[in-house]
């Protein structure tokens, strides 16, 4: 029984906390005044209360970030002596299993 009444106290104090948290943002709410986008856009910074806040409607949203190709790893840079294998050399090689005759 004394783990249950732990268990209740500690559950009782996030419930009063989290109570606390939502009257406190409730009442900031209730001071910042409630502005239509429109007149937000019409009136620019003037649409704000003295501390130069504002509530709107609706959620703000960043522009979508254009999509992005990973990056191919680049060819290994050649040396100026280094040449490629012949294409005929490569070609014998896969018809020969990779075994060099």
């Amino acid at each position: 029984m004394n783990i249950l009444g732990w268990f209740l106290a500690v559950c009782g104090l996030a419930g009063l906390v989290f109570g606390l948290r939502m009257m406190l943002k409730s009442k900031k709410m209730n001071t910042v005044p409630f502005k239509k986008p429109s007149d937000i856009a019409a009136n620019g910074a003037g649409a704000a209360d003295a501390k130069g806040m504002v509530s709107t409607e609706g959620a703000a949203q960043l522009p979508p970030q254009p999509l992005v190709a990973p990056k191919k790893a680049r060819a290994k840079a050649k040396t100026p002596g280094e040449k490629a294998p012949a294409l005929a050399d490569w070609l014998a090689g896969q018809q020969s299993g990779g075994r060099r005759t």
